[in-house]
């Protein structure tokens, strides 16, 4: 049954991309969301982090398609990177607001 299986289902090639670095993009952006989200509710130092992680996320995911496209690599990633960086960016510049009036 397995070999009939491998003679109809045959492997598909995988894509090179710029995975490594997109997964550390993408890694900083979910920790910047939950250090947002845990300085939401706590405040302080923490909205800082948050920020600064995802600024960390924004520019490790240009450098990464950057990267990606100068070897012809889809850079799957990118949007979510830039997305959960700005996010965590516009949270800490919100609760700054808040929080300072």
């Amino acid at each position: 049954m397995a070999d009939h299986a491998d003679h109809h289902h045959h492997a598909a090639p995988a894509k090179p991309n710029a995975s490594t670095m997109m997964g550390f993009g993408l890694f900083a952006g979910i920790a910047a969301i939950l250090v947002a989200l845990v300085a939401v509710v706590r405040g302080g130092v923490l909205l800082d982090v948050g920020a600064i992680l995802g600024a960390a996320s924004i520019a490790i995911a240009v450098l990464a398609a950057v990267a990606g496209k100068a070897k012809g690599w889809p850079t799957r990633g990118f949007l979510t990177c830039v997305l959960l960086g700005g996010v965590s960016i516009v949270s800490w510049a919100v609760m700054g607001v808040w929080i300072g009036a």
